[in-house]
């Protein structure tokens, strides 16, 4: 049988994004990859399944955006989010956008 891979040496930012109801993968995939790849978040989809970029686009699409945003904030110099103008929130999410550090090979 061969070994599962191994992620524990990735070392990039990283969102995983899964479906609650995916059931084509094992119950508990997301949070166990999580626990492998040091410092990655992970949002999943409740009322998903095996493709919630397909299924639920536009939420996808707003916590891409979020995530990416940390980024472009830092990359701006600002202090939160309200000073680089970018929406820090959706209608499932109203927390502000995390301020993210940038690793120096990243761009």
């Amino acid at each position: 049988m061969p070994q599962p891979p191994d992620y524990s040496d990735i070392c990039r930012p990283i969102l995983l994004i899964t479906g609650g109801r995916d059931c084509l993968r094992e119950a508990g995939f997301g949070p166990d990859l999580q626990k492998q790849i040091p410092g990655s978040e992970l949002c999943v989809m409740a009322e998903a399944g095996h493709c919630p970029h397909i299924e639920e686009s536009q939420k996808v699409n707003a916590r891409i955006i979020r995530f990416l945003g940390g980024f472009l904030c830092a990359l701006l110099g600002a202090k939160s989010d309200l000073d680089c103008g970018i929406p820090s929130h959706n209608s499932t999410d109203a927390s502000p956008i995390p301020m993210r550090t940038i690793p120096p090979t990243i761009f």
